[in-house]
């Protein structure tokens, strides 16, 4: 094939964060990491599911107005595509409503947030006072509806009642 000024050949790995900064839309299967990338880029989104969380995420994608209804795998056709890119580029509501979650994104302080919150749960592990073990029969009650707790309570009478009358 011809070469073309609009068409670029990449050879071997391409970060998405990088990538997405020089685009003006997104096609992609709809992966968490992929999904993340795009929007931090803030770029309108078409999803193509197939397996696994992709589906819910092209769900989203649509939901929170970034893109047009997603194409399942099984239903692609050149036309549907050619379609759905048409809407992704031109259709101003996903470039706003994209451009605005990205900013946000950008924004938020995801990694430092989760690192600051287990450091702090880690802290407070280590400095409370140990507890009791619970014991596992209350433990079943909590999880039990009115007969069963009885029932249950039933049970645990029984079980210690003849635990503590067997020879030691």
């Amino acid at each position: 094939p011809e070469p073309q000024d609009n068409v670029f050949i990449v050879h071997g790995y391409v970060p998405h964060d990088w990538l997405f900064e020089r685009v003006s839309a997104v096609v992609h299967h709809g992966g968490a990491g992929t999904t993340a990338a795009g929007l931090c880029a803030g770029c309108p989104t078409l999803v193509i599911p197939f397996t696994g969380d992709q589906p819910f995420w092209a769900l989203r994608i649509r939901m929170l107005g970034l893109g047009p209804t997603p194409i399942s795998r099984e239903k692609l056709t050149a036309a549907k595509l050619a379609r759905a890119l048409r809407n992704l580029t031109t259709v101003q509501s996903y470039r706003i409503a994209a451009s605005e979650l990205g900013d946000r994104l950008r924004l938020e302080r995801g990694v430092q947030n989760a690192a600051d919150i287990i450091e702090r749960e880690v802290e407070r592990w280590l400095t409370e006072e140990p507890q009791p073990e619970p014991d596992p029969w209350e433990q079943l009650m909590l999880y039990q509806r009115p007969t069963a707790r009885r029932q249950a309570s039933v049970a645990r009478h029984a079980y210690r009642h003849t635990r503590s009358k067997r020879p030691h």
